[in-house]
């Protein structure tokens, strides 16, 4: 005989005899049987179809609260198609997982696959309750084949007669018939009516389901039901405070998938839109709190219930598959977070489309079972000591499980009804009265303190106040503090600087702020119209996202993809060493980008180069332009360049003047009479250098137009065939020059070509 101890197991409980348990006949239900069972799901879909009603109800009153459109439903649109009749229908749909869509006639199209949960749990909950005596089965595989069959004939029936009662209007066509509405209305229908079928049978849950996972999944579901509960006048009250009251009218259509977000959230699995993650310290503070502190309470209560609900069998604790209990049935929780709160959103023009999802993040399911494996460390070790601190919280352990007399075995009580729940005793009374009045007043500081915190929060640190930050500080030239509020992450921003953008010319001097409306990844738009701009006034777009937060409860906004600055290429030419602008010197390549703000910009390619200018041309920078060409001007000859040209022309005109010969070398002036004496040069007219040809380059070419020079001389009127006979005569030369300008160690050196 072996002397090993036998490996403890989960204990569970005796059930009532249960057909499953034997051999399944799988037999085919009778039609008379099918039409009975169909009966559960008839209900159910009646019952939800009513509550639908009382939806679209809210949303018509919603829409007249909210006559501005903000809350995104038109009244008018309402009853012009007819929803008040259609609606209710295409509700139930979507509560069965059908994909909404919604087409016309102009190629657009989209989708929305958001079921509204709280109708599927109406419907879940009467079909399985009618299902208990309106589909009975001899054995387990009759039972399976009958709820699958009634499946299969909801699903066939409501899909097409979901599209028939299609809303359409003008060429517009919205309707939930989908795949997912045939394959959602057999699964949940036929689960319904499967697990009614059970209960009707008096067993709730095959055998193989271990009374300990049972419990543990009870615990988790009334764990998820409790956070709802407290979520939901939390949320309307927010919804109030931020949008208006037609939100909150709305909660029965949102409540359940926004409690599972932030179940997910508060547990530290996060919300995933797009590719990013939103964990609760993404979140205002007030809500990262709630969430937190929300999560840490539900652990701790939950500890305590598992404590006293759980087997206390030794044996059983010690055995190291217990520990796996509850993250087993968290993990399987985490499944459930996941899929169903998802909101998937798209559309198409055209045959092109694109979607996005919003859902519990994937880490849900690494995070969860974490939280069960907390739970069942408390429940062990610090649990105990708070039933003895505070006997009141004895209430949470529900029904407990037996203890076992032989490890793994259920004793003979397992099954039999609990003891009747004892009535509270004074003490517990007034244990449970503190502990209301206490969490009252966390309550009621809790949402004073949000009221106030998003009150401030909305008056100085929305988006639209992080914009008129933004725009307030460029028009008081303050380009510094303005790159701060929307910082250029890719391109050179040297020129966005106080000294440069303060001395532009054509700058916006007033704005006004048109809209503010929220986009798609947690961007804000800001519509905002510029004035006193080169063209008068222009409309931009400032697009901002949330950059952390600020004074631990603030909003921090970014205005992103560089705010107003817009990329502007410079195209320099041959010599532009530095570049001015505005009377700065910079350094920028040819062919480089910079960013620059709106504006109008004196641009000198040649800027630390005294010996060029340019011809005054100038920059502008449009508003809400993504890109743009520096205006280049064309080179000139400088004041300097001008000044030491002339210079050293008349220094070598005063030189040639100087000649006492009447053709001096290497001079422009010469006269005819090789025999005149007692020369004397005068210039009359100096010719002037024509600098409207130059070009910027060296050696540079100049020419100049026509300068007078005079001769005095004396010359012999017999020429040597006689007694001397003097003359003095005046001799009038015209001057022309052309000049050879070198740059040379930065300096200029001008020759006169001859």
């Amino acid at each position: 005989m072996s002397s090993e101890t036998p490996v403890p197991q989960p204990p569970s409980a005796p059930q009532s005899p249960d057909p499953s348990t034997g051999p399944s006949s799988l037999a085919l239900p009778t039609p008379a049987a099918v039409g009975r069972a169909l009966r559960a799901p008839l209900v159910g879909l009646g019952i939800t179809f009513l509550v639908a009603i009382v939806m679209v109800v809210l949303i018509a009153v919603a829409a007249g609260l909210d006559s501005d459109g903000d809350s995104g439903v038109d009244s008018s649109t309402i009853h012009a198609i007819g929803v008040l009749l259609a609606m209710p229908l295409q509700l139930v749909a979507m509560a069965l997982f059908g994909n909404l869509h919604i087409n016309d006639d102009g190629g657009v199209s989209g989708a929305l696959l958001a079921p509204p949960l709280g109708l599927t749990a109406v419907f879940l909950y009467v079909t399985a309750r009618v299902g208990r005596t309106a589909a009975p089965a001899a054995d387990e595989g009759s039972r399976a084949i009958l709820a699958g069959a009634v499946g299969l004939l909801v699903a066939v029936v409501i899909t097409p007669v979901t599209w028939a009662a299609a809303m359409r209007d003008d060429g517009t066509v919205m309707h939930a018939a989908s795949v997912s509405l045939f394959l959602g209305a057999w699964f949940l229908t036929g689960a319904a009516v499967y697990l009614g079928s059970r209960l009707g049978a008096g067993v709730p849950r095959p055998a193989w389901i271990a009374t300990e996972y049972a419990e543990a999944a009870r615990l988790w579901v009334q764990q998820v039901v409790l956070w709802i509960a407290v979520a939901l006048p939390i949320l309307c009250v927010a919804a109030i405070l931020n949008e208006g009251v037609w939100l909150a009218l709305l909660a029965p259509l949102w409540v359940i998938t926004l409690g599972l977000d932030t179940y997910a959230v508060g547990h530290l699995g996060g919300i995933s839109v797009f590719t990013e993650t939103a964990q609760a310290w993404d979140f205002d503070p007030i809500w990262a709190v709630l969430m937190l502190v929300g999560a840490v309470l539900l652990t701790v209560l939950g500890a305590v219930a598992w404590h006293q609900r759980r087997d206390q069998a030794p044996a059983w604790l010690d055995n190291p598959t217990s520990w796996t209990v509850l993250p087993t049935i968290f993990f399987g929780g985490a499944v459930v977070v996941l899929l169903l709160p998802s909101i998937t959103l798209g559309g198409g023009f055209e045959g092109m489309g694109a979607s996005f999802t919003v859902r519990p993040s994937p880490l849900t399911l690494a995070v969860l079972p974490v939280f069960g494996f907390v739970v069942e460390v408390l429940s062990r070790f610090v649990a105990p000591g708070l039933l003895a601190s505070a006997p009141a919280l004895a209430r949470l352990r529900g029904t407990p499980l037996p203890a076992q007399t032989v490890v793994g075995t259920p004793t003979a009580a397992e099954g039999a009804p609990a003891a009747p729940r004892p009535p509270l005793t004074d003490a517990e009374k007034a244990q449970w009265k503190r502990l209301a009045i206490i969490g009252g007043v966390v309550v009621v500081l809790l949402g004073a303190g949000s009221a106030t915190i998003s009150g401030i929060n909305s008056a100085k640190y929305s988006a639209e106040a992080t914009a008129e930050k933004y725009l307030d500080a460029l028009q008081d030239g303050d380009a510094e503090k303005a790159l701060g509020l929307a910082d250029v992450e890719d391109g050179n921003t040297d020129l966005l600087t106080d000294e440069i953008y303060g001395a532009a010319e054509k700058t916006f001097t007033s704005y006004e702020i048109e809209d503010t409306s929220d986009g798609f990844g947690g961007v804000t738009r800001v519509e905002v119209e510029l004035r006193g701009l080169e063209g008068g006034k222009a409309e931009v777009e400032l697009e901002l996202r949330k950059d952390g937060k600020t004074g631990v409860f603030f909003d921090k906004w970014e205005v992103t993809d560089g705010g107003l600055a817009t990329r502007v290429s410079f195209d320099l030419p041959e010599g532009a060493d530095s570049v001015a602008v505005n009377g700065t010197e910079v350094e920028i390549g040819s062919g480089e980008d910079v960013y620059l703000f709106p504006g109008t910009y004196d641009i000198n390619p040649y800027g630390d180069n005294k010996w060029l200018s340019t011809d005054g041309a100038k920059t502008v920078v449009e508003a809400g332009s993504y890109s743009g060409y520096a205006e280049i001007p064309e080179a000139t000859a400088s004041d300097a360049f001008r000044e030491e040209v002339d210079r050293q022309l008349s220094a070598y005109l005063d030189t040639c003047m100087a000649a006492t010969t009447i053709d001096p070398d290497g001079c422009p002036n010469s006269g005819y009479n090789s025999d005149a004496v007692n020369v004397r040069w005068t210039l009359t007219t100096p010719p002037t250098v024509d600098y409207d040809s130059f070009d910027g380059e060296f050696p540079a070419q100049l020419s100049t137009d026509s300068g007078q020079a005079s001769a005095t001389f004396e010359y012999d009127a017999n020429y040597g065939f006689g007694p001397k006979d003097m003359v003095t005569e005046t001799y009038e030369d015209t001057l022309y020059l052309s000049v050879t300008v070198e740059e040379v160690d930065g300096g200029l050196k001008v020759t006169v070509d001859e």
